[in-house]
């Protein structure tokens, strides 16, 4: 049935775009790789490219937007300030706020190199490989957070993922690993199970029940931008993708697949399951493995895997360069330059098709770095614009002439809070409960607020989330005056005047100092307030700043 509902999805997006093609979008940079012959722009650009740094790759993506704004006639958004882009390269990069004195650090600092040099460190910390792995485990395991029996399976990939960022692994190789791994095979009528904790991303297997269909599925759409699996049962309604080639890709996965159920009376079902290929449901016919868009089927002498894994992080391969791009552009900038971001195809062209080749391009270059692609794209004025500062009401968000506004993840809020409060569990100092395990306080915040978005920047906080922000046990220690570590330090500090406490309370939530007519406000109610409970009103102001949008928003 899910899938049903994504088929009908992708169909009405389809039947949206096609209309738009019909009414005269018809330049060959508005046709996806489908279509697409291998001259064209939609193909890997020559090898004879030059490499771009990550600041000249920036410079050129910066010349392209530009020349959309003028054609526009938009005139973007001013650049942000100094607490803005930490703030929010912060949230993109290590999954939470910054730091007070990372805070104080870069606002001392007067050299313009700053940002890039922030920029450097957060991908260098231990936070970004911990947040990536997030986002990344999020992809492979969409829901996971919300099913109890798939939750299961998030400590051993988020481990392995963790790793793999923080050895900086070419996304090729990130990607080779998940594909190729050794997934053991139970018997039949044996529930598979993963009891080893031990880093591994079998997960996406065993989340996928170890379906052919479904993994195929999974890999098309999140490694090459495809939306395959509407060609399951059928041809595809308005792609030519053909039911056939759907089978054939998912028998790349045949050797992971649970044995057939054995049927009373009947002597050839395991015969049956050694033929090659697999078999497509109620023709009677099996598909040979196959690539995608290649008349020839696969050699079955080798790892079928190992050569399906091969095809597709090739340099050569249209899509999975394409599919990556757009994907980290989208993180970043809140929208891809294809949306929605996994439906590369023939009616859905990118907005920016130059700025998307050059990124691919130069992602080919440097051998899939993850790392010089997030440097070049937070190198950008699009990424380093205000979100306020212009009238958005009917501005198209894929001119990117203004940052938009995007919620946060669980995690991120969850994590932003910690840094923001201080806050530990009774139990953290001798188990780390505060943040990894089954049954933590960060794994029952995401397990109970975490919910998959697929555009951020349009993304809406819940009620729920609302209430307990303001009344929930984790808001209401770490503001209460007898457990929260930053409020005692703060009210205790002998340097500190009633101001200086203020301005530190925004540092430690908002990442900023506060506006003239935002210290007067809360300095005066903290002295109105002096002769009953200073502390509580101390405690007063920093649990507003907490429940504040500014706070729960990445900007």
């Amino acid at each position: 049935m899910a899938r049903y509902r994504a088929c009908r999805a992708v169909a009405f997006r389809w039947a949206l775009a096609l209309v738009a093609c019909l009414a005269g979008v018809t330049s060959s940079s508005a046709w996806g790789v489908e279509h697409a012959p291998t001259t064209d722009s939609t193909s890997t650009p020559p090898s004879t490219d030059p490499i771009l740094s990550a600041q000249e790759l920036a410079e050129q993506i910066d010349a392209l937007i530009a020349a959309g704004w003028n054609t526009a006639g938009v005139e973007p958004a001013p650049p942000c300030d100094d607490a803005t882009f930490l703030r929010r390269v912060s949230l993109d990069l290590a999954g939470r706020i910054p730091s007070i004195g990372e805070v104080r650090e870069f606002f001392d600092d007067p050299r313009p190199e700053k940002r890039r040099e922030a920029v450097e460190r957060l991908l260098n910390h231990a936070s970004f490989a911990a947040h990536f792995a997030n986002v990344w485990r999020g992809l492979l395991l969409p829901g996971a957070n919300n099913n109890a029996e798939t939750r299961t399976l998030l400590p051993p990939l988020e481990a392995w993922l963790r790793l793999r960022f923080a050895e900086r692994a070419p996304y090729d190789r990130l990607v080779t690993e998940v594909l190729t791994t050794r997934v053991t095979v139970p018997s039949a009528n044996v529930v598979p199970t993963m009891t080893s904790t031990a880093p591994t991303p079998a997960a996406f297997f065993f989340a996928n029940e170890r379906k052919p269909e479904s993994l195929a599925s999974s890999a098309s759409r999140l490694f090459l931008g495809v939306q395959l699996q509407c060609a399951e049962c059928h041809d595809h309604p308005f792609a030519d993708w053909k039911r056939d080639e759907f089978w054939s890709f998912a028998a790349f996965f045949r050797d992971v697949a649970a044995p057939p159920m054995p049927v009373e009376g009947e002597t050839t079902s395991t015969a049956a399951s050694n033929e090659p290929g697999l078999e497509i449901p109620g023709t009677g016919r099996r598909a040979l493995p196959r690539y995608l868009r290649d008349v020839q089927s696969v050699p079955d002498d080798e790892n079928q895997r190992v050569l399906l894994a091969r095809w597709l992080t090739s340099a050569e391969n249209p899509y999975f360069a394409r599919a990556t791009v757009n994907r980290l552009w989208g993180h970043l900038l809140g929208y891809g330059l294809i949306e929605p971001i996994d439906d590369v195809s023939v009616v859905n062209p990118p907005s920016h098709p130059e700025v998307l080749d050059l990124l691919i391009s130069q992602f080919v270059a440097h051998r899939f770095d993850l790392s010089y692609l997030i440097q070049a794209i937070v190198s950008t004025r699009a990424y380093q614009l205000s979100s306020g500062g212009i009238n958005a009401t009917d501005l198209d968000p894929r001119l990117f002439a203004r940052m938009p506004i995007k919620t946060l993840t669980a995690e991120q809020l969850f994590d932003s809070l910690v840094e923001a409060t201080g806050y530990r569990p009774a139990r953290a100092a001798a188990t780390n409960a505060v943040n990894l395990g089954e049954g933590s306080a960060r794994s029952q915040f995401v397990a109970r607020f975490g919910v998959a978005v697929e555009r951020p920047a349009e993304g809406e906080s819940s009620i729920l989330l609302a209430l307990a922000m303001m009344n929930g046990e984790l808001i209401g220690s770490a503001t209460n005056v007898d457990n929260s570590e930053l409020l005692t330090a703060v009210s205790e500090a002998p340097f500190f005047d009633t101001a200086g406490r203020v301005e530190t309370l925004f540092l430690a939530t908002l990442s900023r100092r506060p506006a003239p007519e935002e210290l007067r406000i809360f300095v005066e109610h903290i002295q109105s307030r002096q002769k009953v409970n200073d502390e509580q009103a101390l405690a007063d102001v920093f649990w507003a700043l907490l429940n504040s949008s500014e706070f729960q928003l990445n900007h």
